[in-house]
Parts: C-alpha cells; structure tokens; sequence
C-alpha cells in the first residue's frame, strides 16, 4: 500500500455515499499471515478455512489491522461531507 491516503481515488468527493465498507488486511508481515508468529492458543480449534487472499491484500507493513483500523478513522474526517452515514470496517 502507498503513502497515498487510504480513500484517495476511491471516493469521488463530488458524489455522495450512503457507507463505506472495508475489510482491512489482517497482517503486519509476511511471517504473521505464514503463521511464524502464531498466537492462537493451543485449546482453540484448527481453521477450517483457507486463506486465499493475495499477500498485497492482506498484509498492511505500517501495524497490521489496528493501524490500518486508526487510520481509516482518522482518514474518514476527510471524506464526511461525501459519506451520508457511516464508515464500516470490519475486524478480526
């Protein structure tokens, strides 16, 4: 991901949006997604689903989902006048 701002060439700031949803990318590194830094407790069942998602996808190298999360806030001051309602994201 650029520097660029997260909503910079998504929204059109002379259109208007009822909401704006993201589903943020999970991963702060390439060995958080391969599972080298697992912190998923020992008592908690095996996935039974398959990530599919291209690394460019789901990896965000500025602080995984919580970083991505604190920016698409701060970000979203920006666009207010253009999205009606409300910014969804959602977490894992």
């Amino acid at each position: 991901m650029d520097a660029s701002g997260l909503f910079e060439g998504l929204i059109d700031q002379n259109k208007h949006y009822d909401f704006l949803m993201c589903n943020p990318p999970f991963y702060s590194d390439i060995s958080e997604s391969s599972g080298v830094t697992n912190t998923r407790k020992s008592t908690r069942p095996s996935a039974n689903s398959v990530n599919t998602a291209a690394h460019v996808e789901s990896i965000y190298d500025h602080g995984g989902e919580i970083e991505f999360v604190k920016r698409m806030i701060d970000e979203s001051r920006t666009f207010l006048t253009n999205v009606r309602e409300i910014f969804i994201c959602l977490v894992s």
